[in-house]
């Protein structure tokens, strides 16, 4: 599977996903036999000699869905040619036409994925107890089946799970390392990531635990971002839960609680809790069901013979073991075990023979609690003897608990605090790291950034009340309320108030409004901010200034003004209900205007205007119904996709009376949406903050005026093609677990393809991996076109290269900002633990092949299943030898320092070498246009692909290249299509095939001081509807003795200025609504500079509190007729066409586009 995230949300980071799906067999996996296939799936057999002489090209074998190792290998002529090629039937394929997919469409391998998981929403239970998924390389972890056996994020989770504490072992090096100061230190991990991946969105996790992204806390909102059983990506597949004391459902979604019999509401989408429980209360009934009723009400010891037939030997819970205390005197001869299912069965209950068989079945009060002392070393104090020799150590009931364990919901509250005291508490006097912090009373180490995190991790909460402002950490949050207490960062906005006046819980907003920064748009629009009530200036006082009908008020549903005309000509919705047996119509502006963008869209509806006031009641004319409110609230996206339940309609809505109310109509349209529109927004809903304000373009106006529209435009917008419809068996889409399931030869036989993260039959093992997130970054001053080629090599302590690697095309104009998210797999299962492995990372210029650079990823924490890895890689322009290099490499070489690691040399090879000093010659395979760069690694040249790079993508050959206007034609990762190609344009043109021209624009300069200036910094202001308006900044040349510059740009803007070296501001366009293809002709004059308030306002304004000094800016506008802008320390105003000030706020701190 590759392709982009479709689900990308409002941080705009594009996520590019490279997933090969294999058949990965494990050591036990028979291979498929390939003798007996049916004729039924093969259209022709025809030798390979045959082929050459009717003229076949590879082309031509690659359009019959010909596997790409023979095309190529057929390209070269090393076929034996007696041999025959097998011409599959549509939808076979395969070497010998052995597969096809479940599905009878003619579509990508993309989109089988997508459809595969996206059907499995439909199903409630997983089928048989062979869906599930096992991380196997750990033994003795636990005895229930494959469904609900290790899942490898259960280890270093904190808690036992494997007999011999395997799971845990080399753990508390996670909890002491520390990262670069440049760097984020995810909160359970130890995982560095850079500060630039914190918080740019939570599909777009890069921290293991998921700690770099907030955390929605609303139960629906999480459940909702956690059904994973629907993502097959990165987000899911490598993540682990950032709650210690959850349940993993083995997807990446998880329980936020330990699961009991007493569960009845499924946590996990995918029921692998249920599962659990089931299996947790399978031996309830086993092997007890078979005793008389009346024995229960009999001692153990009184029924001694029957229960050593049914306990001596049981697998079950139930257990009867005898004295094994040799040569010491025993309590008795047997003991009678439960092992508890509460608390991560992390307890055995034990009764001595002459208690009720009764009080041994249904758990109440033992005699004896029993644990392992690698769980809870702490409570080994009151350890006693009782001739129990299997690993476990046992104190009386009464010594761990003062609680009567005499019920299921007592006896699981009792568990509860037991398990938490044997979590926080240990036996450690001091610890044996810097970084550690040691818990005094508790006796136990945690790390120092667990300290203040919202979480007690010590049994009596030391880490909780340390000082930690004294740890001067700077990503740490200073609480205003509590001095020297300084939060974690996981402890902000976690649902909870960890500072003393909950100033932790608000939004950056809400924090600047304490301070006096009201946003701009909350001042004076009629609804007092409950932050400010309790202040002499609050956001609605002081307002004669303030028009009662501006951008900010206009369309809100409230009458700001006395005769309503900000209410006038406002947005409302048509649409269409094709019943049955009737269709109705809904005029209505219930909808937020966001919704009815997506409607119009996507629903039959339409958005209308009206001149004239409307009715507030409902009517109905003409087979329309029409409901129109101002009650200043609308139904927004996030309330229908995610905090509405499911709505049914009891009625076909043609039942209903026209004159029906709109509270039974509605309902119809909430289906609609939420079966038509949230699918494809729902993992991006997210709750718009109550006091945030965005930039908003009306009224700007249009300045300068004049332009011209460019020819040679084409702006058709492409349409969603049309979901195809196809009944999918629920059975089938679970039988691979996370892999695809094809049929083999007769349709009776299933078979598995399994991403890198599975292996197996039915890709029911998990793999150990290396999971990396790369975001390459490329600056340059000047519009340059380049393209890179990026080969991301597993290499070991001896720089030999593991059999796995990848290669990406980087093209900056088109992936800047692109996160790549890459799978690499170690050369053998298990991994060689005693192998430290690293990454080494090549690039080449894609249109020359010329080497560049190399960059080292050391891979931490190699004890761990999976290894994810997320970083920048900064590429620079030229090729970086040494100069002074410790290394020989011979004639054949020459040493390179790696461009991220100061003093880390290696040997790069000439073409045709290899070896640590370049002296090794291998046969080199690759074709003669391509750069060899190891025996199996070929870098291929623009147009060609395969593995040797004899093959030619033919979307990209000159007779048939798309590209227009000298455009450069680059064919997309052949793992993706052959017959997909991407257009890298020339500056003054964009578009897929680089047809239209760019916006020009041209500014020219009358002010001498300008002239002067050797460049320039061009700002680019976007409003974006409900979201945080968008800032470019890029840097602009000027040529000496020129006075005029011109930039091309395709991305929408609304305000350009253009700022001096001197931080001296001008506008230079204003454009209410972005006209694509436009040519602007714009000077920059004296009186176009934007002027700072220090110059518009005597002392005594500029004395005021913002919020009061605020309320100001729009007289400053009126008054004085020829300003064009201001702005102060946090906003840039714009004086719009009705003179009112609309203020953005602008950081004046100076950021480079890619």
């Amino acid at each position: 599977m590759t392709g982009y995230d479709e689900y990308i949300d409002s941080s705009q980071i594009t996520i590019y996903h490279l997933i090969p799906y294999c058949r990965r067999p494990d050591q036990n996996e028979m291979k498929d036999h390939l003798s007996n296939i049916s004729m039924n799936n093969i259209d022709k057999i025809i030798t390979f000699n045959e082929l050459y002489k009717q003229g076949v090209t590879s082309q031509q074998l690659l359009e019959w869905s010909v596997p790409i190792d023979i095309a190529e290998k057929y390209e070269m002529k090393v076929l034996d040619l007696t041999k025959v090629f097998y011409n599959c039937s549509l939808p076979w394929f395969g070497p010998k036409c052995q597969y096809r997919f479940d599905t009878k469409l003619l579509v990508s391998f993309d989109d089988i994925v997508r459809r595969n998981f996206i059907h499995r929403m439909a199903h409630d239970t997983l089928y048989d107890d062979n869906i599930g998924t096992c991380y196997s390389f750990l033994t003795n972890c636990y005895n229930y089946p494959l469904s609900v056996c290790l899942d490898w994020r259960e280890i270093c989770d904190g808690k036992l799970d494997c007999t011999n504490g395997e799971d845990e072992k080399y753990c508390q090096l996670l909890e002491m390392n520390e990262c670069p100061d440049d760097t984020y230190r995810c909160h359970y991990g130890g995982q560095c990531i850079p500060l630039t991946f914190v918080k740019d969105g939570p599909t777009s996790a890069d921290c293991l635990d998921g700690t770099d992204e907030i955390e929605l806390y609303e139960e629906e909102l999480y459940r909702s971002k956690s059904a994973c059983l629907t993502f097959p990506t990165f987000r899911c597949e490598e993540h682990t839960s950032r709650h210690l004391r959850s349940f993993p459902c083995g997807d990446g979604q998880y329980a936020l609680s330990d699961i009991g019999p007493l569960s009845i509401n499924r946590l996990c989408a995918n029921g692998r809790d249920m599962i659990a429980v089931f299996y947790r209360m399978k031996p309830l009934s086993q092997p007890l069901e078979s005793l008389s009723v009346q024995m229960f009400d009999s001692t153990l010891v009184s029924n001694i013979d029957i229960l050593k037939q049914i306990l001596l030997n049981s697998t079950s819970i139930y257990m009867m073991i005898p004295c094994e205390s040799i040569g010491r005197k025993c309590l008795t001869n047997w003991l009678f075990k439960i092992e508890v299912y509460y608390a991560y069965s992390k307890f055995h209950f034990i009764y001595l023979p002459n208690r009720l068989l009764m009080d041994f079945a249904l758990f109440i009060n033992p005699d004896f609690i029993c644990f392992n002392p690698k769980d809870c070393p702490a409570l080994t104090y009151c350890v006693i003897d009782i001739g129990i020799n299997n690993g476990l150590v046992c104190c009386a009931a009464s010594e761990l608990s003062n609680e009567l364990l005499n019920g299921d919901t007592k006896m699981k509250n009792a568990l509860e605090k037991l398990f938490i005291r044997c979590s926080t508490t240990g036996i450690e006097q001091s610890c044996s790291h810097s970084s550690l912090f040691h818990c005094s009373l508790s006796l136990k180490c945690i790390s120092k950034h667990r300290l203040v995190d919202g979480i007690i991790d010590c049994y009596f909460g030391e880490d909780e009340v340390f000082p930690t402002c004294q740890l001067n950490d700077s990503k740490r949050f200073m609480c205003k309320s509590e001095q020297n207490k300084c939060l974690s960062p996981i402890a902000v906005q976690n649902g909870k108030n960890d500072c003393q006046n909950g100033e932790d819980e608000t939004t950056e907003n809400q924090r600047n409004t304490l301070k006096g920064d009201v946003p701009f748009a909350l001042l004076c629009d009629g609804k007092n901010h409950p932050l400010l009530l309790k202040s002499n200036e609050t956001d609605e006082t002081n307002c004669q200034y303030w028009p009662c009908n501006n951008p900010y008020v206009r369309c809100n549903r409230l009458q700001n003004c006395a005769d309503g005309t900000d209410e006038h000509n406002c947005p409302k919705l048509k649409c269409t209900w094709k019943g049955t047996s009737c269709s109705r119509r809904l005029s209505t502006n219930l909808f937020c205007f966001p919704l009815m963008v997506l409607m119009e869209q996507y629903l039959d509806c339409e958005i209308y205007y009206t001149e004239d006031e409307i009715s507030l009641n409902t009517a109905h004319n003409n087979e329309t119904l029409e409901y129109f409110s101002y009650d200043s609230s609308c139904t927004s996206l996030e309330e229908l996709c995610v905090r509405m339940p499911s709505i049914t309609p009891v009625h076909e809505i043609c039942v209903y009376p026209l004159e029906t109310s709109y509270t039974i109509i509605m309902p119809y349209w909430f289906i609609l949406i939420k079966k038509n529109i949230c699918p494809f927004f729902q993992k991006n809903v997210r709750k718009i903050e109550f006091d945030k304000s965005f930039l908003i373009s009306s009224q700007l106006g249009y300045f300068p005026e004049n332009s011209i529209a460019l020819l040679n435009q084409n702006n058709s917008k492409v349409k969603k093609e049309p979901t195809i419809n196809e009944n999918i068996s629920g059975m089938k889409n679970w039988y691979c677990n996370r892999g695809i399931i094809m049929h083999f030869n007769d349709n009776k036989t299933n078979k598995c393809l399994c991403p890198p993260s599975y292996f197996g039959d039915r890709c029911q093992w998990q793999n150990q991996r290396i999971s990396l997130t790369l975001q390459l970054v490329h600056r340059v001053e000047t519009y340059t076109i380049a393209i890179f080629q990026i080969i991301i090599m597993l290499i070991d302590e001896q720089r030999q290269i593991t059999s796995y690697h990848e290669q990406i095309t980087y093209v900056p104009k088109r992936d800047c900002g692109t996160k790549y998210n890459i799978y690499l797999l170690y050369p053998n299962q298990p991994k060689n633990s005693f192998t430290n492995y690293s990454i080494h990372i090549d690039i080449f210029d894609k249109i020359s092949l010329k080497y560049l650079a190399s960059w080292y990823l050391p891979i931490p924490f190699q004890f761990l299943p999976v290894n994810r890895i997320a970083t920048q890689i900064f590429i620079q322009n030229k090729t970086m030898i040494s100069k002074l290099c410790p290394l020989y490499c011979g004639k054949h070489g020459h040493c390179v320092e790696y461009i991220n690691r100061k003093f880390l040399y290696f040997c790069q090879c000439d073409e045709g070498y290899s070896g640590d000093q370049c002296n090794i010659k291998h046969n080199c395979s690759c074709s003669s246009d391509s750069y060899c760069l190891t025996s199996s690694i070929c870098v291929c040249p623009m147009n060609k692909f395969g593995s040797k790079c004899y093959l030619k993508s033919s979307i990209c050959q000159t007779s048939n290249n798309p590209c227009q206007n000298n455009g450069i034609c680059i064919p997309v990762d052949d793992r993706m299509s052959l017959n997909k190609s991407t257009c890298l344009c020339t500056e003054n043109f964009y578009g897929t095939r680089c047809e239209n021209m760019k916006n020009r624009i041209d500014i020219e300069f009358d002010d001498d001081k300008i002239s002067m200036m050797t460049f320039v910094f061009i700002h680019f202001i976007t409003a974006i509807e409900n979201d945080n308006h968008q800032h470019k900044t890029i840097l602009k040349k000027i040529t000496f003795d020129q006075n005029m510059i011109t930039i091309f740009i395709t991305h929408s803007f609304h305000i350009l200025f253009i700022e001096l070296t001197n931080r001296t501001y001008y506008l230079g366009v204003l454009r209410e609504k972005f006209i694509e293809s436009e040519h602007i002709q714009t000077r920059i004059l004296p009186n176009y500079q934007c002027v700072s308030i220090n110059e518009l306002m005597n002392n005594t304004f500029l004395n005021y509190s913002f919020v009061h000094r605020a309320k100001y800016y729009p007289y400053l506008c009126q008054q004085q007729k020829q300003l064009k802008c201001f702005y102060d320390n946090r906003y840039m105003c714009i004086c719009d066409v009705n003179r009112f000030s609309n203020c953005f706020t602008f950081n004046h701190t100076l950021s480079y586009d890619c």
